[in-house]
């Protein structure tokens, strides 16, 4: 108790040293709150202490919040479960604790010693949570929409009865759209969608496809806002031709063509470099010479067709303007004007392939774009024949309810948002870095009424957003760190021009890791270009573990070996032996661990040495280097968990069975069939595969069948 009253005397001089300081001010229920909070520092526990603050009893006597009243949104499911768990538990032991263990926890929430109403408060809160209609909200992003569409469905042009997808379901709905609009394009196949697919498919395998139309397919809001100023799908070559500063009649035969000419070529000057190239000393001097004196005396048409390999004389294949021995030392004493011809040409096709590449990069995003769109289309058919919405319709139509943008919320939405205002006080976002824009929008509309209008007198409704903007990079759907900047400008805006408290508190102190560890990171992220990446303000870490060891190595890149040239006709009478690095970093790994069980390594916050299971190595993904490690400890003799998860469809035995059901649904498929048959479930020989297979006149089906009713008139197995 002695160390919070000195917390209240000079609250200042202690601010660094006890988070308790930070996390009573982020938790204040009389003003709204942005809490920057870097990993680690405590994040659910602010939020939670937030909560039981806005439930209890003010200092100056008020009465706490309605628990229906409090909007707490997260976004993860197991995230929303942790916090209700947390908060469930810690209400029941206060309606049973002991009075002066009471009173201790609630001194240390509340900063202050608590009165007999704060200890009265606190023990029926468990009561008047259950007792509350719907209990606490804490819920995901998704969920509060979900609520919101389920209580205006005709508002939003919804069937009062409509179901929401699973990832899966939704998945399946989205590949039968994709197939459908494939075969209608195949159908017709002089139809703009069938050119745009034919397009597609001389850069694009069909995983790639499927992968592309799924990212469009969750991008499909901004897709329609996009074309929604462009005349549609058929505005597209338009607005991308502006955007790339392309000509509508351009083509890259076009422009190939053009840079053939006579006229576009400074063809005296390149006939002197090339002269002074073939009298150089180097063969490939001479070679590179002749191609181009080759070249400018042919025809512009001849020209146009050998292009590709007279631009390979200038630029590299990494698409960068030639420039080693070329021309060689010798070459460029006897003719100094030779480099510069020869780099005015390479700059000139070099600005010439840029051409080429914006003008396939315009087609190929219209064809995307328009494959794309009539998937959606297809797709949200057949949403709406099954009276179904996604995930992402959930934010969609929720967004589009709260702004009155479809024809059923035109004249409606006032009312929508007066009825949500009805039910909402307060509301708290958790991981404030990973919503994203439209997340966003709906949010702001929730809260535009609190501070407008009679809103904005109400000293009881208040904002809180806790997040840590270094995360916004990692851009999780499309959130962004300008995003997480424009939300907490607009916040401060509102709430200091409707004259109510606003507080922005910075959370450094962590609890996960040594001063070490941050140390490091505080170090690597203290160049204000490297900074600048991920904050605008100054990157800083505060260990709690104070006194406790902790240990930043950095090792040496391991680099791939080269590969040795060899003449591949050679006969093969002596081994050699290469590693890539990640195979060397993976035996280091081991050789490290293996050193410290043998050495029997003291591990000092346990008093004992080290073993296998204290130790814990991250990978960002299960990539190659993930396989190098497990197989280098295994061979170390270490033991190794986390190595048993697998990707059941990569199963041998998984694909056996999903190919019988395939042959069920689809039995004229003569390679699944095949398949199946040399599988152990039917366990078909190779030979007799062949005989079956071989010279039949329909299906492998069909073959199948005559030979097992012929096998059965014959009694044969």
């Amino acid at each position: 108790m002695s160390k919070t009253v000195l917390q209240q005397k000079a609250p200042g001089r202690f601010d660094d040293l006890d988070p308790n300081v930070k996390q009573r001010r982020a938790s204040d229920p009389a003003a709204a709150v942005w809490v920057n909070a870097s990993a680690g520092t405590g994040k659910t526990k602010v939020l939670t202490d937030r909560v039981l603050r806005l439930l209890l009893p003010r200092a100056d006597g008020a009465p706490g919040a309605a628990p229906h009243k409090i909007l707490c949104l997260t976004f993860t499911k197991a995230g929303a479960s942790e916090m209700t768990l947390r908060l469930n538990r810690l209400l029941a032991a206060w309606a049973v604790q002991p009075e002066e263990e009471l009173r201790s926890s609630l001194a240390v929430l509340l900063g202050r010693q608590p009165g007999h109403q704060d200890i009265h408060a606190a023990r029926r809160l468990f009561a008047d949570v259950i007792d509350a209609p719907g209990g606490l909200h804490i819920m995901t992003l998704h969920s509060f929409c979900q609520s919101v569409l389920r209580r205006f469905p005709l508002e939003a042009g919804l069937p009062p009865q409509f179901e929401v997808l699973e990832e899966a379901d939704a998945q399946s709905l989205l590949a039968r759209a994709r197939d459908s609009v494939l075969r209608e394009a195949a159908q017709q196949k002089t139809s703009p969608l069938a050119q745009a697919l034919a397009l597609l498919a001389t850069v694009l395998q069909e995983d790639q496809l499927s992968h592309l139309l799924q990212d469009i397919a969750r991008e499909r809001r901004q897709l329609h806002t996009l074309l929604q100023g462009r005349f549609g799908v058929d505005g597209l070559p338009a607005a991308l031709n502006e955007a790339l500063a392309i000509a509508p009649e351009e083509t890259t035969e076009t422009l190939r063509a053009a840079a053939c000419r006579d006229e576009a070529l400074d063809k005296e000057s390149l006939r002197q470099a090339a002269r002074a190239l073939c009298d150089g000393k180097s063969k490939e001097e001479q070679r590179l010479g002749a191609a181009i004196a080759d070249w400018l005396a042919a025809a512009p048409q001849q020209r146009q067709t050998a292009l590709d390999s007279y631009t390979a004389i200038f630029l590299t294949t990494e698409g960068k303007i030639r420039s080693r021995n070329f021309p060689g030392k010798d070459t460029a004493q006897r003719f100094p004007a030779c480099a510069s011809i020869l780099q005015r040409e390479g700059e000139r096709l070099l600005a010439l392939r840029d051409r080429e590449a914006a003008l396939r990069c315009a087609r190929m995003t219209e064809a995307l774009l328009r494959v794309g769109h009539a998937v959606i289309a297809r797709y949200q058919e057949a949403k709406a024949a099954r009276a179904v919405l996604d995930f992402d319709d959930l934010i969609f139509t929720t967004l589009s309810l709260l702004r009155g943008e479809t024809a059923q919320a035109s004249g409606m939405t006032g009312w929508v948002l007066y009825k949500l205002d009805q039910g909402l006080d307060h509301i708290l976002i958790d991981e404030a870095q990973d919503t994203n824009p439209e997340q966003w929008k709906i949010v702001e509309e929730l809260c535009n009424e609190f501070y407008a209008g009679q809103g904005a007198r109400d000293a009881e409704r208040t904002i809180f957003v806790v997040g840590d903007e270094k995360q916004s990079i990692y851009s999780f759907q499309r959130a962004s760190p300008e995003s997480f900047k424009r939300m907490q400008a607009d916040f401060a805006q509102k709430i200091r021009t409707a004259g109510r408290a606003w507080d922005i508190i910075p959370l450094t102190i962590s609890f996960r890791s040594t001063a070490s560890v941050l140390k490091a990171v505080d170090s690597v992220f203290a160049a204000p270009a490297l900074r600048s990446g991920v904050s605008d303000a100054e990157v800083g870490h505060q260990s709690w573990r104070d006194g406790q060891a902790g240990r930043v190595e950095l090792w040496p890149l391991f680099v791939t070996e080269e590969s040795k040239d060899i003449n591949l006709w050679d006969p093969p009478v002596t081994v050699s032996e290469s590693q890539s690095g990640a195979a060397a970093l993976a035996l280091k790994i081991a050789q490290t661990i293996r050193g410290w069980l043998d050495r029997q390594e003291r591990l000092e916050s346990q008093d004992r040495p080290i073993a296998p299971g204290d130790i814990m190595i991250l990978f960002r993904t299960r990539n190659t280097l993930f396989g190098h490690v497990a197989r280098a400890l295994v061979n170390a003799g270490i033991p190794v968990s986390g190595i048993d998860r697998m990707v059941l469809n990569d199963q041998i035995a998984v694909q056996d069975f999903l190919a019988m059901a395939e042959c069920a649904l689809h039995p004229a498929d003569d390679l699944t069939l095949a398949a199946l048959l040399k599988s152990p479930l039917i366990g078909l020989s190779e030979e007799r595969l062949y005989r079956l297979a071989c010279g039949r006149a329909g299906s492998l089906w069909q073959a199948l069948r005559a030979a097992t009713e012929k096998a059965a008139r014959e009694g044969d197995s």
